[in-house]
């Protein structure tokens, strides 16, 4: 029996096309109901859909988002959320327009040069540019 764990690398190998964080109000529409909720996650191929009372597994549906419209399938719902599988493809200019912008993740400090025990103000470099938090003197 293998008990090995997933990892989140696993699940982004298992996905077909690479998602995009995105966030927006959306609709889904049913045969049976219309759900109203928020875009979570985008890709080429399928979206995240959070709202309160998930569709069942299985329905096929119309997202609508951002004057867009898609038709989709609901392949799995639980926590208050569905993955949608779209029926054809959307270009990947459209996840990339409805991305969320991009978020810096540079290295604010390099550990091996913080000072221990100093307070940052009483530093000679705090004092050679009198900058004080990045405000122009």
């Amino acid at each position: 029996m293998n008990l090995a764990r997933t990892t989140p690398a696993t699940y982004a190998d298992r996905r077909s096309a690479p998602r995009t964080r995105v966030s927006g109000s959306a609709r889904l529409r049913t045969a049976f109901a219309h759900y109203h909720g928020e875009l979570w996650d985008l890709s080429t191929t399928g979206a995240r859909f959070l709202v309160a009372n998930p569709p069942n597994e299985g329905i096929s549906a119309l997202l609508e988002w951002d004057g867009r419209d898609v038709l989709c399938r609901v392949v799995w719902s639980r926590d208050g959320m569905s993955g949608l599988q779209f029926e054809k493809p959307i270009s990947r200019a459209i996840v990339d327009d409805c991305g969320m912008p991009a978020v810096r993740s540079e290295a604010v400090a390099t550990l091996g040069k913080i000072p221990l025990g100093k307070r940052r103000s009483l530093l000679p470099s705090a004092e050679s540019d009198g900058n004080d938090c990045g405000q122009e003197p």
